[in-house]
């Protein structure tokens, strides 16, 4: 059984990855907005591969928790089926616009 200071560690390390990956986003929407003009090209190929990359990367690591059996908080599992609701979206999104 973990200890309390485990859990609140794990927790905390959750909340870090999410504002570095929030962080990291907001970074990348600034520079997209900073070039615009240059990188219109690679917009929807951009959005897919980071559709892909990104959903892989949380398609795996639900893989190793499970194998590991590692419990995490109640809103870090309602955040990652938020954010898989919205990949889909945007995927949903991507493909009416090239379909128009």
């Amino acid at each position: 059984m973990k200890s309390s200071a485990s859990t609140a560690n794990q927790s905390l390390m959750k909340r870090l990855e999410i504002l570095g990956a929030l962080g990291a986003g907001v970074i990348g929407a600034g520079l997209g907005i900073l070039f615009a003009d240059r990188l219109e090209t690679f917009a929807i190929p951009a959005l897919l591969f980071g559709i892909a990359v990104h959903g892989w990367a949380m398609f795996q690591k639900g893989r190793v928790q499970d194998r590991e059996e590692q419990a995490q908080p109640g809103w870090a599992t309602a955040t990652e089926w938020i954010c898989w609701v919205l990949l889909a979206a945007l995927a949903l999104y991507i493909g009416l616009q090239l379909l128009a």
